[in-house]
Formats: structure tokens, C-alpha cells, sequence
């Protein structure tokens, strides 16, 4: 199985002193042999808070750890998905990150299940 992660649970992963740490490790330990897909929206988003919640060494360190990993899939947006992701946000309803969109319809296009703590996102998946 494929899942796509956002950035609230690679944030949550990678600080242990985050609320949902606990529920992160165990949700990727459920995983096992399944692999994450993370898009270059996620990434840049996930290095961003980190860099703010700690600094560019901990970035650089949980880049080259997740680089590393096996399992873990790194999707580069084309433009033709960028196109349609700003869309999807220009056009929406709700108030979901452009972020969020990415993942929303990637998983939506793929099948993938999203690992998040973003309640918004999740209930957005959902619908």
C-alpha cells in the first residue's frame, strides 16, 4: 500500500515533543512494508516548520534521514498538476492550505491513504 504524507505528521515524526509524536511512530510502524509518498509541497512545508520550531541543522538532519529511508517516495509536482491544484484551491469552499489541496488530490487521483493530524484535511478526504 502507498500513503501520502502531510506535513503535520512529518512534523509530528520528527519532534518528539509534539502532541501527536507518539501516534506518528505508531502509525508508521503499522506500516511496515507500505511506502510514503511525499510531494515537494509537503517537504518544503514540513522543512519550513521545522527550521522554525528547531533550526536548519535538525532540517538538514531529518532531510538526510527520510533521504535515506527506505519506503519513502518523493513526488515532484509537473506544472499540468500545479495547474490544476491552484484550481482546486482558487475554486474551493473550504479554507484548506494549497498544501493541503496537493495532498488532497493526489490521494484522491491514486488511491493513497493520507497519514495527517490535520482534521480539516482529513474530513475534506473524506467528502
Amino acid at each position: 500500500m502507498i500513503y501520502i504524507a502531510d506535513s503535520s505528521f512529518l512534523v509530528s515524526l520528527a519532534l518528539a515533543e509534539d502532541e501527536n509524536h507518539k501516534k506518528a511512530v505508531a502509525e508508521l510502524k503499522k506500516i511496515k512494508d507500505g511506502k510514503i509518498l511525499i510531494c515537494n509541497h509537503v517537504l518544503h512545508e514540513t522543512l519550513t516548520v521545522l527550521l522554525y520550531k528547531r533550526n536548519s541543522f535538525f532540517c538538514r538532519g531529518f532531510y538526510q534521514a527520510i533521504s535515506m529511508t527506505d519506503g519513502i517516495i518523493f513526488k515532484f509536482i509537473p506544472m499540468e498538476e500545479e495547474n490544476e491544484i491552484l484550481n482546486d484551491f482558487l475554486s474551493q469552499e473550504s479554507k484548506l492550505s494549497f498544501v493541503d489541496i496537493s495532498v488532497k488530490n493526489i490521494a484522491e487521483k491514486s488511491g493513497y491513504c493520507i497519514l495527517a493530524f490535520d482534521r480539516d484535511l482529513l474530513k475534506a478526504a473524506k467528502s
